[in-house]
């Protein structure tokens, strides 16, 4: 059994919850092996290895580095155009490096975060946003509704306006516990008290467990 394994088992144990370190959503992802490469050996480099979500994330990657975890919209320069990863986060800069998203403006090297940017109730990776618009809908008609308005990252399927955070849902598929059954509809999971979250496919739990406080 491996790591990963063993740690989800753990989890299974004791409830709600996750390897923090691990718990990394695709965007803050920074790689850490190859294509390819096994969960043992990925692990064996001191990395986290999660292959539930498909799409272009990366399965082999980095513990999270919390202070890095800032959304584009959010990012303060630390650099300058086609710096590189190297001098961003080494010498006197110390800075973050994150090459996921793109779009217009996004900075790659950005000042490390003090911790108020991503308690903002709008500050949800991608992976957890729930619609709150339609395709085409103005920032201010987002707005209005008292919804969440971000077209930083340029994306194929990102939502730009969504719900405020919902914490307590903010679970990746490989933490997840079931809550439902095969074929619960979105409204009879939440009348039980549950997350739903039908952003991820190949068999991720779309209906699960709130996160323990």
């Amino acid at each position: 059994m491996n790591i990963c394994a063993i740690l989800l088992a753990v989890v299974a144990s004791l409830g709600v919850g996750f390897a923090e370190d691990c718990h990394v959503a695709p965007i803050f992802r920074k790689e850490c092996g190859w294509i390819g490469i096994t969960p043992e050996k990925c692990e064996s480099q001191g990395c986290c290895y999660d292959s539930s979500i498909s799409g272009g994330a990366k399965w082999c990657f980095e513990k999270s580095k919390s202070e890095c975890d800032v959304l584009p919209k959010y990012r303060k320069e630390c650099g300058y155009s086609n710096i590189t990863k190297y001098i961003c986060e080494g010498g006197e800069r110390k800075c973050c490096f994150n090459p996921n998203a793109r779009g217009e403006n996004v900075k790659w090297c950005f000042q490390k975060s003090d911790g108020k940017e991503v308690l903002g109730e709008c500050h949800v990776a991608p992976i957890y946003r729930e619609e709150c618009g339609w395709t085409g809908i103005s920032e201010t008609d987002c707005v209005s509704k008292s919804c969440c308005y971000d077209s930083s990252i340029q994306e194929p399927d990102v939502k730009w306006c969504f719900k405020t955070a919902i914490r307590e849902c903010e679970v990746l598929p490989n933490y997840r516990m079931e809550c439902g059954w095969e074929g619960i509809t979105k409204e009879a999971c939440q009348t039980k008290g549950c997350c739903w979250n039908s952003n991820t496919s190949g068999g991720a739990k779309w209906c699960f467990k709130k996160k323990s406080a």
